[in-house]
């Protein structure tokens, strides 16, 4: 009877660790106010220079040739249920502006961190201000020989802002300190 309530307690104790983990304080420094602010905007010029300055290489390097199906309804499809299933293609060029908008949306969330705002205020300012800058920099692609204005590139864009909002939701467990 002994060994069985052992058994049960080592469960349940395992189990309440993996449901509800026990928090962890990492200690970041958080620079002065002007200064956090220095990685996103170094970040946003490489991205500007990538995206408005140089010409895209004719055929991508190490392209991953990965169908993504994506449902899109209201297209005029002819099912029944009126929506259709659309394949968007995963290529390095998308894997390259989801890791950009995803480090930019990092650096954003980095200089928000000292703010007394709410998470959900941060975090939409930070997927705004992320994505905004994708849709401006798809804009500006529409003005410069060689390059092309994507709705798609906008989207992948968005997918890495999201995938940039990591750090608000890890922010609960930081402390920040001064340097």
């Amino acid at each position: 009877m002994l060994t069985c309530f052992r058994r049960f307690a080592a469960i349940s104790l395992l189990y309440t660790h993996l449901v509800n983990p026990p928090a962890v304080t990492v200690r970041i420094p958080i620079l002065p106010s002007p200064v956090c602010w220095l990685p996103a905007a170094v970040v946003a010029g490489v991205i500007w220079y990538w995206s408005l300055v140089t010409t895209p290489p004719s055929v991508p390097p190490h392209s991953i040739q990965l169908q993504t199906p994506v449902l899109a309804t209201g297209f005029g499809s002819s099912s029944a249920l009126g929506s259709t299933i659309l394949f968007i293609e995963l290529s390095a060029p998308h894997i390259r502006h989801m890791s950009a908008y995803a480090t930019l949306a990092l650096t954003l969330a980095y200089g928000l961190a000292g703010s007394d705002r709410p998470v959900g205020q941060k975090a939409v300012i930070v997927f705004l201000g992320a994505t905004g800058y994708g849709v401006l920099m798809e804009i500006g692609q529409a003005f410069v020989p060689d390059r092309t204005a994507s709705f798609v590139d906008v989207l992948f864009n968005a997918v890495g802002s999201i995938a940039g909002l990591g750090w608000i939701a890890l922010e609960s467990r930081v402390q920040f300190v001064s340097p």
